[in-house]
């Protein structure tokens, strides 16, 4: 929030519709902005209108960089959470990475990451399950217990949903407009949650089927593949 005790958000907006339903939650927060703009005396708020547009967030530092976070359909709750991140994030520049930076197991990781500066992927996730199949019996433990889950990740929206004689599954919406869907077909409660956490930490990128060797090269070995057994005493 601050740097040597110098808070560095300067300006927050709010970019919004007046009749959009995308902006309903984003409605709701405003009418309550007066209570955020007290508590923050520092900071200069300000609700902006546009109509036909989606609604979202702008934040100000005094370093000059700004951010940026769509909040398309968001609940107030959520929209509230990424004010607060905003307000609490520093002032410096975001990076994209379009290569790995280091190319050890760091590339076993890019798949595994919960935000990208410093902003939450997963945005929607979604239960599927059966109210009454066997094979969705572990799914409804899980769901029995979501309760706990949503309170713990406030800026994420989760809904279980039904449909009579279908196998479970999850389903996970990331604010890149990709998606990722697990089946759970006869998993445990703990299995499940695994992959939750799992779909909760991956980043929102475009998932790749690799139908080939990874590794290709313009000259291909004519001794085959190397391995730590082979004999080479004999060679000169």
């Amino acid at each position: 929030m601050s740097k040597a005790g110098i808070p560095q958000l300067k300006n927050l907006f709010l970019y919004y519709c007046k009749h959009g339903g995308s902006s309903k939650g984003m409605r709701e927060v405003i009418s309550a902005l007066p209570a955020f703009q007290q508590s923050h005396p520092h900071l200069t708020v300000e609700a902006r209108s546009g109509d036909g547009s989606h609604p979202y967030l702008k934040a100000e530092y005094i370093t000059g960089y700004s951010k940026v976070i769509s909040v398309r359909n968001y609940t107030p709750e959520q929209i509230q959470w990424y004010m607060s991140f905003l307000r609490d994030s520093h002032g410096g520049k975001s990076y994209t990475w379009t290569k790995d930076r280091i190319k050890t197991t760091r590339q076993l990781l890019l798949h595994r990451t919960m935000s990208k500066a410093g902003i939450p992927q997963l945005k929607n996730l979604f239960l599927y399950y059966c109210k009454h199949g066997g094979s969705s019996k572990g799914m409804r433990e899980v769901i029995s217990a979501l309760p706990a889950f949503q309170q713990s990740h406030p800026h994420l929206t989760v809904e279980a949903r039904s449909g009579d004689g279908s196998h479970p599954y999850l389903k996970a919406e990331y604010i890149t407009g990709y998606s990722k869907v697990i089946s759970v077909r006869n998993y445990t409660p703990e299995q499940i949650q695994w992959y939750m956490s799992f779909l909760r930490d991956s980043h929102g990128g475009k998932s790749y089927t690799w139908t080939k060797d990874r590794l290709k090269t313009i000259r291909p070995s004519i001794q085959g593949q190397w391995n730590p057994y082979l004999d080479l005493s004999e060679t000169k």
